[in-house]
């Protein structure tokens, strides 16, 4: 059996490399296709990104309980959970059939959008059969083949759709070839579900379904309304202003890949054994472990934060092009959501059984958002979605879930971050931030070049202040995946010139 660690670098890997497939897609999007159009097909995913929560229910997570209880009869399990997945699609693209797509292109001011969800149609029913694999594969300890899968699917998918971009600059013909790659990569997704599941016979338990529904309907209906409320900026954005302004929005509320492959494995991780502490009423330990996840991401967000705000403009035009250089300051903005995501609040209120207070918070998110999203982007246009988003945040989440976690570890709310840590690494990752900005001192440079030169500037000085400020956790790092081997020797090279000068 696979490590707790190891299963969760791999699925962090995975998923990361994922992103920067997307990322990658993006950018030939942004460059080939007009704004309109690129608004056109990400509205159109939006609105199923948007939707889907709501009608999943959270039942593809329900194999991670009932997989492991049932294992005598893991295959009814899996079939029950996909064929309630499989009318769940089939009723969303049933409705988007039946006038859902003229609803939604009126909502988003974009009338072009009604034409190509008639194509779109069918993607809700090919995709959430699927959706059950990861957590079918996970559950058997197949966490290898999910990654490799998830990654050749997104790799098959980029392939096709930039194929498709640069023959025809269409946004309705990307959205077929969407379509026509999530139901390839559906049989395939079914097989290996149905060969992971061995045991009893195929088939449909009702007794079992309303189970399913019935466990997961709370933390299903938490996680929905999170996810709601990401989602929300961007969803108020299209129903209230143009498409072309809705494509500088989403261009620039765009995700770094690294900050997934990384810190995603060091808090899911510590976390992970963090409940374990609380488990046994192990407090002490518990914060501690929360502290060092706070920490030993801050290492990695905080000087990508810093870095990023003053090479804003070479990322966003180097990447995407110049004519989405409006999208700087969004994502300049979005950044200042990075220092609240040291740590995942909601696994530590799990850990310390306070389900509830998730649910609270989750409604509170949902509710800010939508209501000073309304208001916000009615007086300031699409940045006061991303205004919106950081009031919501700094004002009710963090304090919300600081305050509850203090309650549950038996501390005040301010000792529940390493606060001065925190800071102490903030003005470390802000230091080299000054030689970063020499990017502009070169306008001849293309902005690509730009970037790269604003990076070697910053990188090493950052990360030498941090380490010998004793912040880099190098034991750890040297231990990942693709970035270790160049830790070991980083952290080798200085040790040896270090001892070169204390001898001399």
């Amino acid at each position: 059996m696979a490590s707790r660690s190891g299963k969760v670098i791999a699925l962090s890997i995975g998923s990361g490399l994922a992103m920067v497939v997307s990322l990658l897609t993006g950018v030939v999007f942004a460059r080939y296709l007009t704004q309109e159009g690129l608004a056109t097909y990400r509205q159109a995913l939006l609105a199923y990104n948007f939707v889907t929560p709501l009608l999943t229910l959270a039942l593809p997570q329900a194999l991670y309980f009932f997989l492991p209880k049932h294992p005598d009869r893991d295959r009814s399990v899996l079939l029950t959970n996909v064929l309630m997945l499989t009318v769940l699609g089939a009723l969303f693209s049933l409705a988007l059939a039946l006038g859902g797509s003229q609803m939604l292109a009126r909502r988003f001011n974009n009338p072009a959008l009604r034409d190509v969800m008639k194509i779109f149609t069918l993607y809700p029913l090919f995709m959430f059969p699927a959706a059950a694999l990861s957590a079918c594969l996970v559950s058997k300890e197949r966490v290898t083949l999910l990654t490799t899968f998830t990654l050749l699917s997104q790799i098959t998918l980029a392939t096709a759709t930039i194929t498709a971009c640069l023959i025809h600059q269409e946004p309705g013909l990307l959205l077929a070839v969407t379509v026509g790659v999530a139901l390839v990569t559906l049989v395939p997704s079914l097989l290996l579900m149905a060969r992971a599941c061995t045991t009893g016979p195929w088939r449909f338990d009702a007794a079992m379904g309303w189970s399913m529904v019935k466990y997961t309907l709370p933390l299903g209906l938490s996680g929905l309304l999170g996810t709601l409320a990401l989602q929300m900026a961007g969803v108020i954005v299209s129903a209230l202003r143009p498409p072309g302004e809705f494509a500088v929005f989403s261009i620039g509320s765009v995700e770094i890949p690294l900050i997934v492959i990384v810190t995603g494995s060091i808090s899911t991780v510590i976390l992970a054994d963090m409940a374990r502490y609380c488990q046994a009423r192990d407090y002490a330990n518990a914060l501690g472990l929360f502290r060092t996840a706070a920490v030993r991401s801050a290492v990695i967000l905080l000087p990508a934060m810093m870095f990023l705000l003053v090479a804003a403009r070479p990322f966003i035009e180097g990447l995407y092009s110049s004519k989405y250089q409006e999208s700087v300051v969004v994502f300049q903005l979005y950044l200042l959501l990075l220092p609240i995501r040291v740590v995942y609040y909601g696994p530590a209120l799990m850990a310390l059984g306070r389900t509830q207070q998730v649910l609270w918070r989750s409604i509170g998110d949902f509710a800010l958002t939508g209501l000073l999203c309304l208001v916000f982007v009615r007086w300031f246009g699409y940045l006061g979605a991303v205004a919106a988003l950081l009031v919501t945040i700094y004002a009710w989440s963090v304090p919300f879930n600081l305050f509850f976690i203090s309650r549950g570890f038996g501390v005040r709310a301010r000792d529940v971050l390493p606060l001065g840590d925190l800071i102490h690494i903030g003005v470390l990752a802000a230091i080299p931030a000054v030689l970063a900005s020499a990017w502009r001192l070169l306008p001849q440079l293309p902005r690509l070049g730009q970037l790269v030169f604003a990076f070697v500037l910053y990188a090493p000085l950052a990360y030498f202040l941090l380490w010998r400020a004793g912040f880099l956790p190098m034991d750890f790092l040297a231990g990942l995946p693709f970035i270790g081997p160049w830790v070991r020797r980083i952290e080798s090279l200085m040790r040896t010139r270090f001892a070169a000068r204390g001898a001399s």
